[in-house]
């Protein structure tokens, strides 16, 4: 077989930088879950539409666990609720993860649609873990404020 491969598409940012964007962000929170506002003494978060950072308390700042977007930050946290009840997101173990570590209690996803009665057996055991990482998250939200992408 002779025959090259075609040219497949490449960047380089000293190339390319006119091609960069930028967008400033001001975060505003923590916030905590919904639902978990008053053991963790922070506001509500506010029904805004962006980016969201799902991050845990670590030393002098945050951990960084997940990041999304959505039009409507109360209804993506009912589901993201929902879907953390059902087993369907990976859960943390709270003790290390405050230690920077990653201890999985239950893996979701793929594993958690193969073994649904796993799920099921154990489900008030993982409940109380869900729980917990619930209530560990600092929420941070982009400033709908701030505006603008910056070039280079």
């Amino acid at each position: 077989m002779n025959e090259s491969l075609p040219e497949f598409w490449s960047f380089s940012r000293n190339r390319d930088a006119s091609e960069i964007c930028s967008k400033l962000i001001t975060w505003k929170g923590p916030y905590s879950w919904p639902g978990y506002e008053e053991i963790n003494r922070c506001d509500p978060i506010p029904n805004l539409s962006g980016v969201y950072l799902l991050t845990f308390e670590h030393e002098d700042g945050f951990l960084l666990r997940s990041i999304g977007i959505t039009n409507s930050i109360k209804t993506r946290f009912r589901k993201h609720t929902l879907e953390y009840n059902r087993g369907k997101y990976t859960i943390l173990d709270m003790n290390f993860v405050t230690k920077g570590l990653r201890k999985e209690l239950w893996h979701g996803w793929g594993f958690a649609e193969k073994n649904r009665d796993l799920f099921l057996k154990h489900q008030e055991e993982i409940w109380k873990y869900t729980q917990k990482e619930l209530g560990s998250y600092r929420v941070f939200l982009e400033n709908p404020k701030t505006k603008g992408y910056v070039n280079g």
